[in-house]
């Protein structure tokens, strides 16, 4: 049975047009990845529109708001086609401190104890209004792991000016537990929305984050 983590993350680099599927293959690994291409032919379409609409959104962005490549690559992530989203993220003082809130969360995550855990609740209870483009900004960074975990490769990184960490967090981070992750985000969407505590909402995301570098 495949993953679906390394299933999400060939489909991905495939849509990049890299197609290191053939490494897969050619090292003889279990997963048959000529399989997850055919049997997914719509989705992987999809995936080849989507990455091209962002490409266009961020060239747009470096040249009508002349923000750097990094910076632009997570608004056009983040706007889904909209220039006018995605020209309102770049200008956005707010969005910008979501990034940095996001980073230093998942740069601490495998050193995390009781206190820091705390400091970390505390940081995200003052971006309350945004949490929920906070928990985004965090999937796409574990996409970025999982991506890189597979491929090794930079190409199409969301979080590219973060290579450095994201290698690290591939290094430490198993493909279950970057699932576990992903799971773990959107569960905390679904407690967040259904009025569950904001605390302990953050304090189990964040062991979970914990939890997936062990």
């Amino acid at each position: 049975m495949i993953p679906a983590a390394l299933r999400a993350a060939v489909l991905a680099d495939a849509a990049a047009g890299r197609l290191p599927i053939m490494n897969f293959l050619t090292q003889g690994a279990y997963y048959d990845a000529g399989e997850i291409v055919a049997r997914d032919y719509n989705e992987l379409y999809l995936c080849f529109q989507g990455r091209e609409r962002d490409d266009q959104v961020m060239h747009y962005l470096m040249e009508h708001v002349e923000i750097p490549d990094y910076q632009a690559k997570l608004c056009a992530a983040f706007a889904q086609g909209s220039i006018g989203r995605a020209m309102a993220l770049a200008t956005s003082e707010d969005f910008q401190n979501l990034r940095e809130l996001a980073l230093r969360a998942v740069k601490s995550a495998d050193a995390l104890d009781v206190a820091g855990i705390r400091d970390q609740v505390e940081a995200m209870a003052k971006q309350k209004d945004h949490i929920q483009d906070l928990l985004d900004v965090l999937a796409v960074w574990y996409r970025d792991v999982l991506y890189f975990k597979a491929t090794r490769s930079a190409d199409s990184l969301v979080f590219r000016d973060q290579l450095q960490a994201l290698r690290h967090a591939a290094n430490v981070s198993s493909y279950e537990g970057i699932e576990s992750v992903l799971r773990a985000l959107e569960t905390a969407k679904e407690r967040l929305n259904a009025n569950a505590g904001f605390e302990l909402t953050m304090e189990l995301l964040l062991l979970t984050m914990h939890d997936c570098t062990r």
